[in-house]
């Protein structure tokens, strides 16, 4: 492999490494007390395919820690081909360390107060890995050219990474603490509650001076006015530097505005503690 794709290579693997590590760990509520462990280890699911109840571990937990680690073992992998400038390198050292850092997430929740050890994270988590390192040996030399493609072309437009970086908090400060699930009865009570805010779209003044809201109201909507306010500026200035006679700017920022409603409402249907609103 290149030697100009190592660096890319170590920046890559810690990024997905402290991303997946932030999203199995937050909100950092540590209970390191001898009681909070021992609780917790006795909720733990140590039975493999089962849960702490006893029941069979759903489809939807499979799924969301197999996807969890795909990007892990994806990044370690080629890492590990940058290092080796071998793209034939066995994959049973990427599925060990990944297990392994896994395990080592496991046993780190068990000083979280709202987290739980299970072995069947371990065990999906493992094959995510090695799932992501099997996609490693035939996409990642290409997948990182064209990452690093678009990081020049990013350099000569300074105002798209601050303009990414405002949609990446935005997304982060909607969704936090990344409580994510693929339940279907989960999924269709956010369904349900997105049409519901959606339905009453044309009487959101009045909805939003009744009593239950009119509380807390004005800083919700401080705070959405003013990141759009940024957002649409940063934008506005973005499109006049880099695409001035482009033919389709002028709607760009409404498209942007758009995307971001869709990723956040998307997001938000997965979730467990956020609600999905118009």
């Amino acid at each position: 492999m290149n030697d100009s794709l190592r660096p890319a290579a170590h920046a890559l693997l810690l990024l997905v490494t402290l991303a997946v590590f932030v999203l199995t760990t937050v909100p950092f509520q540590m209970e390191a007390s001898r009681q909070g462990i021992a609780r917790r280890w006795h909720h733990a699911e140590r039975t493999p395919f089962h849960n702490a109840e006893g029941r069979r571990m759903s489809g939807s937990d499979t799924l969301g820690n197999l996807l969890l680690f795909l990007p892990v073992g994806f990044c370690l992998h080629g890492w590990r081909m940058a290092r080796r400038k071998n793209l034939a390198i066995s994959v049973i050292p990427t599925v060990v360390a990944a297990g392994l850092f896994s395990l080592g997430i496991e046993f780190f929740q068990l000083l979280l107060s709202d987290r739980f050890t299970s072995i069947n994270d371990v065990m999906n988590n493992t094959l995510g890995a090695l799932g992501g390192a099997w996609l490693a040996r035939r996409y990642y030399l290409s997948g990182v050219r064209a990452i690093l493609a678009y990081m020049r072309s990013w350099r000569r437009r300074p105002g798209m990474l601050v303009l990414l970086g405002l949609g990446v908090s935005y997304l982060v400060w909607a969704v936090a603490p990344f409580h994510f699930t693929l339940r279907l009865e989960r999924l269709w009570h956010n369904w349900l509650h997105w049409t519901h805010s959606l339905r009453y779209l044309p009487n959101l003044l009045e909805s939003w001076l009744s009593a239950d809201r009119r509380e807390y109201w004005p800083l919700e909507v401080g705070e959405n006015f003013l990141f759009g306010m940024i957002f649409g500026g940063v934008l506005l200035l973005c499109r006049k530097w880099y695409w001035p006679a482009h033919k389709l700017a002028k709607d760009v920022h409404i498209l942007a505005a758009f995307f971001l409603l869709l990723a956040r409402n998307a997001l938000l249907l997965l979730s467990q503690t956020g609600r999905p609103d118009i």
